[in-house]
């Protein structure tokens, strides 16, 4: 079993670098990517946890990127990074500012709805900071507040990037720039879950091409609950760009109610492992 997109308490995840590895390693995961969102703090760690356990750690990261023609973020996964290299690592300092200005802007939007957020629980106890955190901390911690029903009500009321009571838009690198980030690092750059840009298939189709012919390697057909309709859709993008097919459960955490699990975009649907066949060998970079 494989999965390309992980996140851990490097960024916005429930469990650490190790402990990921831990659960993908009893999930039967035996290659993994570490995406953690615009940092490769935990790369190390799970590298090292996943020597110790027979699972391949694919050096990876997640990147927030803008284009002209969206509302709102496009998510870019680089995998097989060279996350040593000094010129991608001047870039991350950039991201790391983007998104600590966001959040705490965020957390004055919260504020001004008259919603005082438990700062403890929202940086894990002070295992975090306003660097690392993301939209699923927030969603955790308004629910451990019980101030939603459910995580799906934190980003629909409160950070949807349309009608979202405390949304803020964070400074992004424009796409282009992110890939070439990516590739300067030695890295393949792939779209990450397509259907959140938008649900029709003529305008994403026309989205992903111009993100190819800038240098775009590869999309997300395998996504967590993306069902047959959308996967063959996905595919048939892929074929008509010319891009490489990956796949994530984008898993946060263990039990969200989002149903991500370790190795599958749904619940007994495991993500294929044919599809590292049409990527670089590993830590061929």
């Amino acid at each position: 079993m494989i999965d390309l997109h992980l996140h851990s308490t490097a960024s916005d995840g429930e469990l650490s670098p190790s402990r990921l590895v831990e659960e993908a390693a009893i999930a039967g995961v035996t290659t993994m990517a570490l995406t953690d969102h615009d940092t490769i703090s935990g790369i190390n760690e799970a590298i090292e946890a996943g020597k110790k356990l027979s699972v391949t750690v694919i050096p990876g990261i997640e990147i927030s990127t803008s284009h002209k023609d969206v509302r709102g973020e496009i998510h870019l996964i680089g995998l097989f990074i060279d996350y040593t290299n000094n010129d991608f690592l001047e870039k991350l300092k950039i991201l790391s500012i983007y998104r600590k200005e966001r959040n705490e802007e965020l957390i004055k939007r919260f504020h001004n709805l008259s919603i005082e957020l438990d700062l403890n629980l929202l940086f894990d106890n002070g295992k975090k900071n306003t660097s690392t955190i993301g939209k699923p901390d927030f969603a955790r911690t308004l629910l451990a507040q019980n101030l939603i029903h459910n995580e799906g009500e934190a980003y629909g009321k409160f950070m949807d990037d349309k009608t979202g009571l405390a949304y803020v838009e964070k400074a992004h690198l424009n796409l282009p720039d992110a890939i070439q980030i990516i590739h300067k690092a030695r890295g393949i750059a792939i779209l990450a879950h397509p259907f959140h840009i938008t649900n029709n298939y003529d305008s994403l189709l026309n989205i992903v091409s111009e993100m190819a012919e800038n240098g775009l390697d590869g999309i997300e057909v395998f996504y967590n609950n993306y069902n047959r309709k959308q996967i063959k859709s996905l595919k048939n993008i892929a074929k008509h760009c010319s891009l490489i097919k990956s796949g994530g459960s984008d898993l946060h955490y263990l039990n969200s109610s989002r149903g991500s699990k370790l190795g599958f975009y749904g619940v007994k649907k495991n993500i294929p492992d044919s599809l590292l066949d049409d990527m670089p060998s590993l830590f061929s970079n």
